[in-house]
């Protein structure tokens, strides 16, 4: 809604000024989109001709961006007497001052930062309280970074370079909140001795008071007189909770006096709300007559029908204020709007498909001389043979012998012996656990040592691989590491007693990959000198 207006003209093109809550906008004359918009909050300066020119005309300066520097904008007012003109420009300076001060004087509303740049801006391999959140959550990686980092001789750097996908996850986890929702949807009321009681907590009534701002007033006005938990119980039963709830409104619904006044206050605000909303001019219906077909109204939609959609303007008006609560303020959002982005950002849905030039596809043409050979199959005849008469003789025999399946075998001793290789089989191969084979200190030192030597073999490879010759004592270091891989090995087999045969099985693999890493490097080293 504008507060100031008039006409003028801006680069010799006639139209009119309008100062708007957030903005101001000049559209050129017979346009139905305004051709220049500038925020209050990008204004770095404001002047006007003296009263002693005859010529009335403001000036705006304002930078697009905090970047930018800022532009100049000329405004001469051309109403026809230059009295009126005079006046007319002192009135839209006054106001526009006032709108100015207004704005710097607001508190301002910070935006919490998106997941995308909390990444961004921060190194996560240097955080070390983000390192430190991420060890506390998860005890085995724990484990590990005590073995390889504070045992071991692993650089803490070395060691989260491998991870930064954990710490990224883990702040994004951290970064998370809980979102708004609807509280009056999960507060149920309960009838005891034919009284209705409802559990009403401070946290929930403030948050009530926030999502309905208008229940927040009808609270105000009518306790007291009316005692809390009386308000409350007449207030479950009403018809206001249902509409605010986004209910239907039954007829035989009861009627509260007092409380139920209020639903048509809430119609008339939800109309104010929407004529005050502003509209982008990319999907703006009015500007358009041809897009909003009045031949048919609203008949043919059973949602677009108005006396039918009460309790979907109720649900839409929650969620909006659930949206609105996790974003800053719609008017600094409002303020900050980036006009082009918009455009271009309704101008994607309104595109049409059919309309688009097809790419054209890059394809691979395959050139094959001759394409018959790939259908031809070799073709056999089963019934024919070069000796039918032998070949009839077989089938004969095969089928003239009898034979019983009643006597299979006799031999009980090789029965048994046969039942009793199978169940050593099956109990050989049967799934034996370290909580069975191990006692508990030594199967958690043996998932320590593992865990090291990976992190160890990790890291070598990864640096003996990349072929940077500063990584070079760095390499040494981590073999002699490796070289001591056996010496731990050998003190959890001593510690585990009667499972010594259980760690040397399990950590086999392990060391043969560590005297594999051993092997290649001194190949290497030799192959250097």
């Amino acid at each position: 809604m504008a507060t100031a207006s008039g006409a003028v003209a801006y680069k010799k093109q006639d139209g009119r000024i309008l100062l708007k809550e957030h903005h101001v906008e000049w559209a050129e004359k017979g346009a139905m989109q305004a051709s220049l918009t500038i925020a209050l909050t990008s204004i770095t300066n404001l002047q006007a001709s003296p009263a002693t020119k005859e010529v009335s005309q403001m000036r705006i300066h304002a930078a697009p961006s905090a970047a930018s520097e800022p532009v100049a904008h000329t405004f001469k007012f051309t109403n026809k007497k230059p009295t009126a003109a005079r006046a007319e420009m002192d009135a839209f300076v006054a106001a526009l001052q006032t709108a100015i001060s207004a704005k710097k004087e607001a508190p301002k509303v910070f935006a919490k930062p998106s997941v995308n740049e909390i990444l961004s801006s921060q190194d996560v391999e240097s955080d070390a309280a983000l390192q430190e959140s991420l060890l506390k959550s998860d005890p085995e990686l724990a484990s590990t970074f005590k073995e390889a980092v504070i045992s071991g001789s692993v650089t803490p750097a070395q060691f989260w370079s491998s991870r930064i996908h954990l710490l990224r996850s883990h702040l994004i986890e951290r970064s998370q909140q809980k979102g708004p929702y609807n509280v009056l949807a999960t507060i149920r009321p309960k009838t005891v001795d034919n009284k209705i009681r409802v559990n009403m907590t401070r946290e929930k009534i403030r948050d009530v008071f926030e999502q309905h701002p208008l229940l927040k007033r009808v609270y105000d006005e009518c306790v007291p007189p009316m005692t809390e938990d009386n308000f409350w119980s007449r207030f479950f039963v009403s018809r206001l909770c249902k509409k605010l709830r986004g209910e239907v409104i039954l007829p035989a619904d009861p009627i509260d006096d007092k409380l139920d006044k209020y639903l048509s206050e809430q119609e008339e605000s939800r109309k104010r709300g929407r004529e005050d909303e502003e509209v982008p001019h990319v999907i703006n219906i009015e500007g358009n007559e041809e897009h909003n077909s009045k031949k048919m109204g609203n008949a043919p939609d059973f949602t677009m029908r108005p006396s039918r959609t009460e309790a979907i303007h109720s649900i839409n008006q929650i969620s909006l204020r659930m949206l609105d609560s996790l974003t800053p303020a719609e008017a600094e959002a409002a303020a900050i709007r980036n006009n082009a982005f918009e455009q271009q950002y309704y101008q994607q849905d309104i595109q049409l498909g059919d309309l688009q030039i097809d790419e054209e596809e890059e394809r691979i043409l395959l050139n094959v001389r001759d394409q018959s050979n790939f259908f031809r199959a070799p073709t056999l005849d089963r019934t024919r043979s070069d000796h039918p008469a032998e070949t009839l003789s077989v089938f004969q025999s095969s089928l003239s012998n009898d034979f019983s399946l009643e006597h299979v075998g006799e031999d009980q001793a090789a029965l048994d012996e046969m039942a009793q290789a199978l169940t050593a089989m099956i109990g050989a191969r049967g799934p034996k656990s370290l909580e069975a084979t191990l006692p508990a200190n030594a199967r958690e030192a043996l998932i320590m040592c593992h865990g090291a030597a990976q992190e160890f073999l990790s890291i070598f490879w990864t640096g003996f691989l990349s072929g940077d010759p500063s990584k070079a004592r760095s390499l040494a270091k981590m073999i002699d590491t490796l070289r001591k891989t056996g010496e731990r090995v050998e003190n959890v087999a001593k510690s585990a007693g009667t499972g010594r045969e259980a760690v040397e099985r399990c950590m086999r693999p392990t060391l043969v990959a560590v005297d594999k890493a051993i092997t290649v490097y001194q190949q290497a080293l030799e192959a250097a000198r």
